[in-house]
């Protein structure tokens, strides 16, 4: 199947088009394309300003994916 990343990317692409659509907005559509950058592991995530997460839907998993972003994104 398609991995994860991929999916979230398809995702988070068709609710921006949505978003440019409505408020005419294509100049930063294409902009999120040319910055969009998905990762591994969570370590990548040192030193960015904004994340989307695209976990699943289960709390305990959630709250442990936060936490360890969380120390990741503190130490940049």
């Amino acid at each position: 199947g398609e991995p994860a990343y991929q999916a979230a990317r398809d995702s988070i692409a068709r609710a921006l088009e949505e978003y440019a659509a409505h408020m005419g907005s294509s100049a930063d559509l294409a902009s999120w394309r040319e910055r969009f950058t998905e990762a591994a592991a969570l370590d990548e995530f040192a030193g960015c300003v904004f994340v989307v997460e695209s976990v699943t839907e289960d709390m305990s998993t959630k709250q442990e994916v936060f936490d360890q972003l969380e120390a990741v994104l503190d130490a940049s």
